[in-house]
């Protein structure tokens, strides 16, 4: 259980305009998230494992495979310990820890695992009148993380929204998820320090925190929408999460359900988890209209108004051109709760020329909170459908 600390600042965002409005500008230039990573071994195990001694005057008997062979510190996890012979006299310990016995085989015993006071990998042993048989470093404690985040990241995607668009652009997006020690902790955390507020674009807001996140050894995972394309992750060393830095449109199923496919190997071999996240769709927005056949109106105050209740947040980026529609003059990152209306104040903005290019990303982001089997925490990975639209300044 190897756990490194995860330190993100993010600013800007990570799209790239292809599109262009009827004034025919040049391509602008796209935002970018700042990512900055410091790494730090923290091996979270309690390598001192107290067992059971066999007495020697026993048999012997075999234990060969635990299932699953992870767990929570809380104790209360089901697990099937495989070999024999095994008969009703049967004690099972985990480190020297007594399990309660829900079933027994001759060949199988179904435990409920014990609490412990911290992460550790435990032997398992087994006592019966007549044999003795141990598996040594056979399970691994998770610290657990009832009601908090166990797995953080997001799927996302942007699409261009209204019929005033020129050259298209192409649909497209990225997909990134880690593990991470429990903590309460939500993916908008990266954007603003609370709910229902705004950051300047490019600013000096970073998430405060530390995430120590648990590097599972394995090079890959894959996520597999209820209907769609599978998406394959690579492990990447410098930012500590499982990443695809661009999928397609046919990877990316809007409200749909993923699950993760069952590890092949590592500390969570054979762990999958169903609906581990779900991804956003659309909503209608009314203000300002960017579904329309024109480039709405935008002004310094902005009011937002939406079809609310789909989502769990939402994302709003406003973004002023300068006056060749080359470069980001300045804009907001702004926070916002799923209720339907929020309304920009005048002074997020230095200054508000009229005329000028506008763009409105409007993202709503679902959270779902699947508990995660190996520590009872949560994945909080976020699902993002931006709706990319635009506008002039008046």
């Amino acid at each position: 259980m190897k756990a490194s600390a995860l330190m993100l600042v993010l600013g800007g965002c990570n799209i790239g305009l292809y599109a262009e409005l009827p004034l025919n500008p040049d391509e602008a230039d796209s935002g970018v998230i700042d990512t900055s990573v410091e790494e730090a071994d923290a091996d979270t195990d309690a390598d001192t494992d107290t067992d059971i001694d066999i007495d020697t005057g026993l048999d012997s008997l075999d234990v060969t495979q635990i299932t699953p062979p992870y767990g929570t510190t809380a104790g209360g996890s089901q697990v099937v310990i495989d070999g024999g012979p095994f008969d009703s006299s049967a004690v099972v310990y985990f480190g020297d820890e007594v399990a309660g016995i829900s079933s027994i085989s001759g060949s199988s015993i179904t435990v409920i695992t014990p609490e412990v006071t911290s992460e550790s990998t435990r032997s398992v042993t087994v006592i019966t009148d007549t044999h003795g048989g141990k598996l040594k470093n056979a399970f691994d404690y998770y610290q657990d993380g009832a009601g908090l985040a166990g797995a953080i990241g997001s799927i996302f995607i942007y699409d261009y929204v209204g019929n005033y668009w020129k050259g298209g652009g192409a649909t497209e997006g990225f997909a990134e998820l880690t593990f991470v020690v429990p903590t309460d902790f939500h993916y908008w955390e990266f954007y603003a320090p609370t709910m229902d507020s705004c950051q300047p674009y490019g600013g000096s807001y970073a998430y405060g925190g530390e995430l120590l996140v648990y590097e599972l050894g394995v090079s890959a995972l894959t996520v597999t929408p209820s209907s769609g394309t599978p998406t394959s992750l690579t492990w990447d060393e410098k930012s500590l999460f499982f990443r695809a830095d661009s999928i397609a449109g046919n990877q990316y199923t809007k409200n749909a359900f993923y699950d993760l496919t069952a590890l092949s190997g590592g500390a969570l071999s054979g762990m999958a988890v169903n609906d581990i996240l779900r991804a956003g769709g659309d909503v209608t927005v009314s203000q300002p209209a960017i579904q329309g056949n024109n480039p709405p109106d935008i002004s310094r105050n902005q009011s937002f108004r939406w079809s609310s209740g789909s989502a769990d947040w939402i994302l709003i980026y406003m973004l002023m051109y300068d006056t060749k529609q080359q470069n980001i003059e300045q804009g907001i990152i702004c926070v916002v709760a799923d209720d339907g209306m929020f309304d920009i104040s005048s002074s997020e903005f230095s200054s508000w020329p009229t005329g000028r290019r506008v763009d409105i990303l409007f993202t709503p982001v679902r959270e779902y909170n699947t508990i995660l089997p190996h520590n009872d925490s949560e994945s909080r990975i976020a699902g993002m459908y931006q709706m990319y639209g635009a506008g002039f300044s008046r």
